[in-house]
């Protein structure tokens, strides 16, 4: 395979967003590279340290009918974090070039010079060389600067560089430039900001610092296969980078690599507060969800053409599952406060939907008893931490339940708590296990447990009184917590209240509010507190936390015991 070297100027002018002649194929990752490594990038350039070799596919574009696995994209100067690719406007039978590898590098030059990049945190910015940066501050020389922004007149921006490829050019821009800045006094010289200036011409511009292989792949598939070897260095591929790759290739009328993060960003949103789903989790989910897809710990020799074929026409139902799915945890109240602390936990729920036509529709009083089994099981291992760290044996133990025990009408919770008895982080077989968990939750140290715990507690809860939760003290902090400093945040001393509920609770205690009913004895029942007409003396446990923190840790084992069949 022959290489070729050429200058940074030249290797950005393949691709210009005006004319460009180099694109991105559909088998390549998103952008991913952030802040630091741009500047990491140009520095690297002006210090004149290598900056690693591309790998790039001469090639005709013939794609008529605007065939999936070969769409084109360009490289977009315009980035944002998480931003879809831009597809290419290209005619059929153009001689093109396609970068097997470097994109990272090759995008984040044309975002300096080009364009602009956007975080999370910040609007559009631009690139800035500083050319009185010296000595130690010589690695700050580069800088973003948010756009429309006026900086220093000091400073230079990388969208001149262009202009710097001829002598005339270059001489024209120093002369404009020493007179923008006449008058000012300068820290620098102005002969050590010229030569600077010229550092950087000259690195742009006159050395050949940018290496490519070029590949003449046979056709798309030796492409991939060249794709994978070329990014098996550096930063490794993940399973799932490969598996993203080879699915873009074989689906010829899907555009996965577009559709798959606008998938998973519709799924966040309404994760309010929080966005737990990744390109990585959403597209492991879905491919070990469909009974006819990949097992957990997949190898590569299992992704046969069927099993693609059987992926691709699963790719739309999946996406229908998962929204149902998610609709019904906003249901639960579960979507809020990062309740669901493992997305692999999911997984065996999405299955059921897949595998055995589960559906949360509430028909009878019998599908409301699985869907409320399906919440109970969720938040115990959520709780319990089943699916955390490196999940595949769990995810293929309750696979393995679901296929032999799972229907449409019945969801194996029973099942699924015996097999996964070993993959739990504590001990819930027993009684005095649930106990000791009880009895270590508190608020301060472990609140999404707390809330976990809180919302089991409450009997299939439904979507009227989900307006979101807050965890609330039962014997105010003030002044109580002064008599009982350790027992204040225990989850016994704690519930959940609906913003209104706690609203009308403000700090009053136990015995003002439960005495005249302000909460009904429903209420009570669904958060676990004793009801005042069991006997005479019951009546005085609100004016007495510990008695009544004893029948509430009693009444809360009692319950979990109940739920996860411990005698």
């Amino acid at each position: 395979m022959p290489y070729e070297i050429t200058t940074i100027g030249a290797a950005l002018s393949k691709v210009h967003p005006m004319n460009p002649t180099w694109f991105i194929p559909v088998m390549q990752r998103p952008y991913v590279w952030k802040t630091p490594d741009i500047l990491a990038l140009f520095n690297s350039i002006y210090s004149g340290y290598p900056i690693g070799t591309s790998l790039v596919w001469p090639t005709t574009y013939h794609n008529p009918n605007n065939d999936g696995a070969r769409r084109v994209y360009v490289v977009h100067a315009h980035q944002a974090e998480e931003l879809p690719p831009v597809q290419a406007n290209v005619q059929d039978g153009t001689d093109i070039t396609l970068v097997l590898d470097g994109q990272q590098r090759l995008t984040s030059l044309a975002v300096g010079v080009f364009g602009t990049w956007t975080s999370n945190n910040n609007g559009p910015m631009q690139l800035f060389f500083d050319p009185t940066a010296m000595g130690n501050n010589a690695r700050r020389a580069f800088l973003f600067v948010p756009q429309g922004n006026v900086p220093d007149n000091h400073l230079i921006r990388l969208a001149d560089i262009p202009n710097w490829q001829t002598d005339p050019g270059f001489e024209h821009f120093l002369t404009n430039y020493f007179n923008s800045i006449v008058g000012r006094n300068q820290a620098v010289p102005v002969d050590m900001i010229e030569e600077n200036i010229r550092r950087l011409r000259t690195s742009i511009w006159e050395t050949e610092a940018f290496c490519y292989g070029v590949y003449h792949a046979r056709d798309l598939q030796d492409a991939l296969n060249a794709f994978q070897l070329a990014n098996s260095t550096g930063k490794e591929l993940e399973k799932t980078d490969l598996l993203m790759a080879t699915l873009q290739v074989a689906w010829a009328d899907i555009p996965l690599r577009r559709q798959l993060p606008e998938s998973f960003k519709q799924i966040n949103q309404r994760f309010q507060g929080n966005n737990p789903m990744t390109t990585k989790n959403y597209l492991n989910v879905f491919v070990q969800s469909s009974e006819d897809g990949l097992p957990p710990g997949y190898r590569w020799s299992d992704l046969t053409p069927e099993v693609i074929n059987n992926l691709r026409d699963y790719w739309g139902i999946f996406q229908n599952k998962y929204v149902a799915l998610v609709e019904q945890l906003s249901l639960w109240g579960m979507t809020r406060s990062k309740c669901v602390s493992a997305i692999n936990a999911l997984l065996p729920i999405l299955a059921m939907q897949a595998r055995k036509n589960f559906r949360f529709e509430m028909e009878n009083n019998v599908a409301n008893a699985e869907v409320e089994k399906v919440r109970q099981w969720l938040l115990v291992v959520l709780m319990n931490r089943t699916f955390g760290g490196q999940s595949t044996t769990t995810i293929r133990d309750a696979l393995r339940v679901i296929d032999q025990y799972g229907r449409a009408d019945y969801f194996p919770q029973r099942e699924l708590f015996g097999v996964l008895e070993n993959h739990h982080r504590f001990d819930f077989q027993t009684r005095g296990g649930l106990t000791s968990f009880v009895e270590g939750l508190t608020y301060q140290g472990g609140a999404l447990q707390v809330r976990q715990l809180l919302m089991l507690l409450k009997d299939n809860i439904q979507s009227a009184n989900v307006v979101g939760y807050e965890i609330d003290h039962i014997f105010p902090r003030k002044p109580y917590a002064d008599q009982h400093p350790n027992d204040i945040h225990k989850v016994w001393n704690l519930q959940l209240l609906t913003a209104p509920e706690n609203t009308k609770k403000t700090n009053q205690t136990p015995a003002v509010l439960y005495h005249n009913d302000t909460f009904s004895s429903d209420w009570r029942r669904h958060n676990i507190l004793p009801e005042n007409d069991q006997a005479a003396n019951v009546i005085n446990i609100w004016d007495d936390p510990t008695r009544l923190w004893n029948a509430r840790r009693d009444a809360i084992v009692d319950k979990l015991c109940q739920i996860l069949n411990v005698e």
